[in-house]
């Protein structure tokens, strides 16, 4: 998309002669980052696989499922085992925590399993493995860590599918999303806390910690030390380890959002300064000459040549907009004064038309493969529009009473069965 060479951005550019703004979906962007940052860690990528694993074993069976499901209705507010997604990595936040609440649960239910004979061999060696792989240390603390993580990237990806977000008020929250990391990153307190939670709910669990550590992650060979004095060898404990383990994951994240949300910001800079809520009067005609810059040559705003006169509206428009609290709500007044303050309001007009995210499209191209498979190879297109319709607005379809409809469709004409 954003090739120099043959990207859409390079092409749409040589064919309408001046630099269109390529601004990437920031969902599929904040998804690629956590991605990355998982795999920064061994023992939090492990973590997944291991969920995955859970998840496949349970569900490509029913009699294992139904065994699962016994187990899971004795236990009050309960969740089931969610699907890890491929494509967004924010949907594993409701993985974590269906495993999280209903953990005592799903011990109970693979080790029953481990030694039921009324399960073939496989399933009972199946359970066996997995039951061993989330009772150690490294599945529990990576599980209370990502907890946090994963619902904190979940909450800002939804923020960024929202259809009334701009492209000014995203790169602010991605902003304030990167603080918020770096804070925990840099809580090394925090941190030990939540170590010392893994540790006592592990003993809960007939888990050593200190045995797992000193089994897997403790080194056999000596220190390397500059000398004899003590104080100078490298410390290796259990807190120190995990710590380290986490960092790589925040500083992956951090590190990536970071360089992300500077490229966009260096792409709409002269928006972003003047746009910023609230707004300023600390401008110059020179910044929004950079901004007239940024429409298309042809656009009867790109032939102003009086900067000055667009200043004035910006300050007029600002001195409306004090108790404004976003971005919307300065596109509202505009809207109100826009036939004395037409430059501002297309200003504002071509900030909105700048897409923040695309997942909300790719996702109604996915339903079209659902819907059109093999078996309806010969469906006409106004069938297929129509379904398509009613799959992506699922959420207002499930409010409609289908025996109103059925009603309605049986009067239309004579039936030969009374409806």
């Amino acid at each position: 998309m954003s090739g120099k060479i043959n990207g859409t951005q390079q092409k749409l550019s040589e064919l309408l002669g001046h630099t269109v703004l390529f601004i990437p979906c920031q969902a599929h962007r904040i998804n690629t980052f956590l991605e990355h940052s998982c795999n920064a860690s061994v023992i939090v990528g492990d973590l997944f696989l291991v969920l995955e694993h859970m998840y496949v074993f349970f569900s490509s069976s029913t009699k294992r499922y139904a065994h699962l499901q016994k187990s899971l209705s004795e236990i009050e507010n309960s969740l089931q085992l969610r699907n890890l997604s491929k494509t967004r990595w924010t949907a594993r936040a409701e993985s974590i925590t269906a495993v999280w609440v209903s953990f005592d649960s799903i011990v109970k239910t693979l080790e029953e399993m481990s030694t039921a004979q009324y399960f073939d061999k496989n399933t009972r060696s199946q359970a066996l493995g997995i039951a061993k792989k989330i009772l150690t240390f490294d599945f529990v603390v990576s599980l209370y860590f990502m907890k946090n993580v994963m619902y904190k990237m979940k909450i800002l990806t939804e923020s960024f599918e929202a259809k009334d977000l701009n492209i000014i008020d995203a790169l602010m929250l991605l902003n304030s999303s990167t603080d918020i990391f770096n804070d925990i990153n840099n809580d090394s307190i925090g941190m030990d806390n939540l170590i010392d939670s893994s540790i006592n709910y592990a003993h809960q669990l007939n888990i050593n910690p200190e045995s797992d550590f000193n089994k897997i992650h403790r080194r056999r060979l000596l220190p390397k030390r500059l000398d004899s004095n003590p104080s100078s060898q490298a410390i290796f404990d259990l807190k120190t380890f995990y710590r380290s383990e986490f960092k790589k994951v925040l500083d992956t994240l951090t590190t990536l959002t970071s360089e992300h949300l500077k490229k966009c910001i260096a792409t709409v800079e002269p928006l972003f300064n003047l746009l910023k809520v609230p707004l300023s009067n600390k401008h110059s005609a020179e910044d929004f000459e950079k901004i007239i810059n940024l429409f298309p040559p042809r656009c009867s705003v790109s032939n102003i040549k009086d900067f000055d006169a667009v200043y004035s509206e910006y300050l007029v428009l600002a001195h409306r907009c004090k108790d404004a609290k976003n971005v919307l709500d300065i596109l509202n007044v505009s809207e109100m004064y826009k036939n004395i303050l037409p430059n501002m309001n297309k200003i504002l007009r071509l900030m909105f038309t700048a897409p923040v995210s695309t997942a909300s499209n790719e996702r109604a191209f996915s339903k079209l493969k659902l819907i059109k498979n093999f078996l309806r190879s010969t469906m006409n297109a106004d069938r297929l529009q129509n379904l398509m319709l009613l799959n992506t607005n699922k959420d207002i379809l499930d409010t409609i009473d289908t025996m109103v409809l059925v009603k309605k469709w049986s009067h239309l004409k004579h039936r030969r069965i009374e409806v």
